[in-house]
């Protein structure tokens, strides 16, 4: 069974606030997931997405494929001087898949998923759901899913700088529950999608 690992390493991938980024973890995840699938013998390839170039490699039964995925991923996950414009968006990602998958290849999709269901999005990925194993991997952060504790924090995204004042319970409640929200919601919709 041929298998493809699929690796988001776009600018939103680069942040963390505990142990290493997101692109970090999600470069990781998809290393072992490659060198798992070699030593049981599979056909491996990939696919990575950066900010300005989608690389893939295709399924082959040998260590020169993880090897190449994987100087992908070094390359794509680079940090950048300062904040880029993604010019690729998930729909690309799933698209390029849809090109190289053959029916019943399984997929490994690691992101952090913040574009995944846009309108130009849900097409291409309800297809590839229908023809290949799709196996979503959610790469996410604490900060993501809670505020830090009460205090004013210096914030910025390399261009404008602001505050960001957590000290009161319900905006920090609120904030908490958009994330669950919005992670139930993606769940949901991917278990339709058989994912």
């Amino acid at each position: 069974q041929p298998i493809l690992v699929a690796v988001d390493q776009r600018t939103p991938m680069k942040f963390g606030s505990v142990r290493c980024f997101k692109s970090v973890m999600a470069a990781h995840t998809g290393a072992m997931a490659l060198w798992s699938a070699l030593h049981s013998g599979e056909r491996i390839g990939g696919v990575v997405l950066g900010d300005t170039k989608l690389s893939d490699t295709r399924p082959k039964r040998s260590q020169h494929a993880v090897l190449s995925v994987i100087g992908d991923l070094v390359a794509a996950g680079a940090p950048t001087a300062s904040a880029v414009a993604p010019e690729h968006s998930m729909a690309d990602l799933l698209q390029q898949l849809e090109r190289i998958a053959r029916p019943g290849t399984r997929i490994f999709l690691i992101s952090d998923f913040h574009d995944l269901f846009d309108d130009e999005t849900i097409a291409p990925l309800r297809r590839l759901a229908r023809k290949t194993q799709l196996v979503a991997l959610w790469v996410s952060d604490p900060l993501e899913a809670e505020l830090p504790s009460a205090r004013f924090y210096a914030v910025t995204d390399g261009r404008t700088h602001s505050q960001l004042d957590t000290h009161t319970a319900d905006t920090r409640a609120a904030y908490a529950r958009d994330y669950q929200s919005q992670r139930e919601q993606a769940t949901r919709k991917l278990r339709e999608l058989r994912v």
